[in-house]
């Protein structure tokens, strides 16, 4: 039971004379068009990983909410299912422990519709929305915009399930607190792991690569690899989707591969999409467009 769930007490019996009251945490509930506080959202997040599942469906007003959480990095163990039902729920991050937002683990299950992932800051780790590893993601008509990571920016897919529907991730940036060849801006697939895209878009993105240091020697193996999207021994499918406006940023002496995707073995498959506009280049390593 956390400080932030609601409990209510319920007489059930009276035994020798005492009354005996038992304490049965309740999970609070959001007002119809009203928005949801950060409490709700710890509580949400606290209920599913104990009971195995929550779902909820928002009646935000259309206006949308902004519900900001400042506790570290949530754990996602049991089935938490968020749909706002009216304009766009944004959860945003606000924490200095640049260790990320959420974090899906092994048999862990998040389900996010008609929700704005934003602000964090994973710097020092890996993952800036969204940690997935080797549980089951899925946003539908989400956008993931103005988070930071060491590697994937925005969504780190480690050995787990992915897939966006009608959902952007924009504006994302891999870039280490120290020195570091940081690689997918917008989305890290790896391990394994199956990332789905259907109509969505993965745009303005950025990885930096940075000098590790002053021995040019040294430099010349330090690459950023993905603006957009980063996929290395993990299966990729892109239908009717868009991959644009991302890139990596290189300091004298690094490198740069992939502005758009950047494959490094795994499989890559585009239907029906587009990956254009991304700098250096649009597709590197196993990957052509």
């Amino acid at each position: 039971m956390t400080a932030f769930m609601a409990v209510t007490a319920r007489i059930l019996a009276s035994v020798a004379g005492m009354g005996l009251f038992v304490l049965t945490p309740t999970v609070p509930a959001a007002q119809a068009d009203s928005c949801p506080t950060a409490e709700m959202f710890t509580a949400w997040m606290d209920k599913a990983n104990d009971d195995g599942t929550v779902e909820e469906t928002i009646e935000t007003p259309e206006a949308g909410c902004v519900v900001t959480v400042t506790e570290r990095q949530h754990p996602v163990n049991g089935t938490l299912s968020l749909t706002a039902k009216g304009g766009k729920l944004t959860l945003k991050h606000q924490n200095d422990d640049h260790y990320g937002f959420i974090k899906v683990k092994e048999g862990g299950t998040l389900s996010l519709t008609n929700v704005i992932l934003t602000g964090a800051d994973s710097s020092s780790t890996s993952g800036g929305a969204i940690t997935n590893s080797k549980g089951s993601v899925t946003l539908t008509d989400s956008l993931v915009t103005g988070n930071k990571a060491r590697d994937g920016g925005g969504i780190f897919n480690q050995g787990g399930t992915l897939k966006l529907t009608n959902t952007t991730v924009t504006n994302n940036r891999a870039e280490a607190q120290q020195k570091y060849k940081s690689s997918g801006g917008g989305i890290y697939n790896s391990d394994g792991g199956t990332a789905t895209l259907d109509n969505s878009k993965v745009t303005d993105n950025i990885a930096v690569a940075q000098r590790v240091s002053e021995d040019d020697d040294l430099n010349a193996y330090t690459a950023s690899y993905g603006g957009g999207i980063y996929n290395s021994a993990a299966t990729l499918v892109l239908t009717g989707s868009t991959v644009s406006g991302n890139k990596i940023v290189v300091e004298d002496g690094t490198t740069a591969y992939g502005g758009g995707i950047y494959g490094a073995e795994g499989a890559v498959t585009l239907k029906s999409s587009t990956v254009t506009g991304n700098e250096p280049d649009d597709c590197s390593g196993t990957v052509e467009c």
